[in-house]
């Protein structure tokens, strides 16, 4: 087994988009200056840890770098078209979590064997399709419904020499889950001149999630701190007081025309060559892009990413995934923000910086379209969307589908929140057609199609139906909140 990541700072070097300068081992020369206290703490925590194959746990204290002793490696002019889309979908508020992964590991429950933190779609499990993910909600501003989600981040030692010894749902992967700060979703040019739209349902995958035992080949890990954006590394980086832990996880850019996935995930989409430009049998598409700022983890602490059993929590295995929903009016807007040089943010057709994307697209902003009331002049904030209990009608629920059950029905419950939550938001400035449409019916699509997975669980674990008409029970009312 391979312990160790490609040894150095950074693995952009072969394969990324145009824009990253780097010589190889450049992320590891060290500055004449000596440790700083964080990277003192760091070593104090982890100089009683194992040593790297005596325990297969990790993270090791080679896995970490004092981010000023990385040397200056990323240029940060932008080669090939100027423009960015940037859109708000929120850093997980609503604790979206789950072990899942149905592009690699489709359904199975648990089949990621480590944590996911989800933005944009609000659906996605184990059991997502291009259907269901289509007919879900979304936390993005603008009202994308495509998926974006990452591995969860873990601090196993605090600065203060706490120990967290928190279990997660999946071995080995222990300590104090944290969500991002920010976490901006942006697509560019990946270095190309032009881009064309990319497909609803592309599906994508970055990194390399078993990069211990495959190699650096497909890792694309790539840490850093803010205020430090110009020093990147495969490392975990120690940041000094005032910067905070960022991740930066660019997507391949480079799509062969026809296909929406491929067996391994990766052949149907790659990264263009070191100028920018894509391979032969390729067009370039918008370049997806997460920057993940972790203000959370304090300084000096020992943190790792969740992953694969065997993987020793090596920086070098961070990895994420997508799967593309924009309908072809919000994939025009990205292609014409890129190809036009504008910096939109938040935007369903581009055209601008409007820097608000209130469209009524069900995101974190409530979408508030304005004017008036709704439900006969009752103001929202009056008003209470009330479901009928789907889960006082189950039965016994079989032992082998009762996780997936569970998380359905906790899942039914977790809508009906957020709709409410967005019905106070919009109060007295929500119209009848706003909660019509980025309300009830969202809400409504939403529990039919969980309904309908657990009549399919039960059928598959040949146990009798849960009592009533379960398939009645998706609509939803609105009521006086009383």
């Amino acid at each position: 087994m391979r312990l160790t990541a490609v040894i150095g700072g950074l693995v952009l070097a072969a394969g990324s988009a145009a824009g990253i300068a780097v010589a190889a081992g450049a992320g590891d020369s060290f500055a004449a200056t000596g440790d700083s206290p964080e990277m003192k703490s760091v070593q104090a925590l982890l100089a009683k840890a194992p040593k790297p194959g005596s325990d297969k746990i990790g993270p090791f204290a080679n896995d970490f770098i004092d981010i000023k002793k990385v040397q200056p490696n990323n240029n940060t002019k932008t080669a090939g078209a100027s423009g960015t889309f940037t859109e708000d979908c929120g850093t997980n508020q609503n604790n979206h979590h789950n072990s899942d992964n149905f592009i690699v590991t489709p359904g199975l429950d648990h089949g990621a064997l480590h944590v996911h933190d989800y933005v944009g779609n609000r659906t996605t499990t184990a059991r997502s399709n291009d259907r269901s993910l289509d007919a879900g909600g979304t936390t993005c501003a603008n009202g994308d419904k495509s998926t974006y989600y990452w591995p969860v981040i873990r601090i196993k030692q605090e600065a203060n020499g706490k120990q967290n010894t928190q279990q997660g749902p999946d071995k080995g992967n222990i300590g104090r889950l944290v969500e991002p700060s920010s976490a901006t979703i942006k697509f560019t040019s990946g270095g190309a001149s032009k881009v064309s739209a990319a497909p609803k349902f592309l599906r994508s995958i970055m990194g390399d999630a078993k990069e211990v035992t495959n190699g650096p080949t497909n890792a694309k890990a790539t840490w850093t701190c803010t205020g430090f954006e110009n020093r990147l590394t495969n490392k975990y980086p120690v940041c000094p007081q005032g910067s905070s832990v960022e991740r930066i996880m660019k997507f391949a850019s480079c799509w062969d025309g026809k296909n929406t996935d491929s067996a391994n995930h990766r052949t149907h989409i790659v990264f263009p060559k070191a100028n920018g430009q894509c391979p032969k049998g390729t067009k370039a598409v918008p370049a997806l892009e997460y920057d993940l700022v972790y203000q959370a983890i304090p300084n000096g602490s020992v943190f790792a990413v969740d992953g694969f059993d065997g993987q020793l929590h090596n920086p070098a295995t961070d990895h994420a995934d997508t799967e593309l929903l924009m309908n072809a009016q919000q994939m025009g807007g990205v292609v014409n923000c890129i190809n036009n040089g504008q910096q939109c943010v938040n935007q369903p057709q581009g055209g601008g910086n409007n820097g608000g994307g209130n469209n009524g697209g069900g995101g974190n902003n409530g979408g508030n379209t304005g004017g008036g009331k709704n439900n006969g002049g009752q103001p929202a904030a009056n008003q209470k969307v009330t479901c009928p209990d789907v889960r006082q009608q189950m039965p016994a629920i079989p032992a082998s589908v009762k996780s997936s059950v569970t998380q359905d029905l906790d899942q039914m419950d977790n809508f009906l929140n957020d709709a409410n939550n967005r019905l106070q938001a919009a109060g007295s400035q929500a119209t009848q057609d706003f909660v019509n449409n980025s309300i009830m019916g969202p809400l409504q699509n939403n529990r039919q199609f969980l309904i309908n997975q657990i009549l399919n669980l039960f059928n598959q674990a040949r146990a009798p139906q849960p009592q009533g008409n379960l398939v009645s029970m998706a609509a939803c009312s609105l009521g006086d909140n009383n």
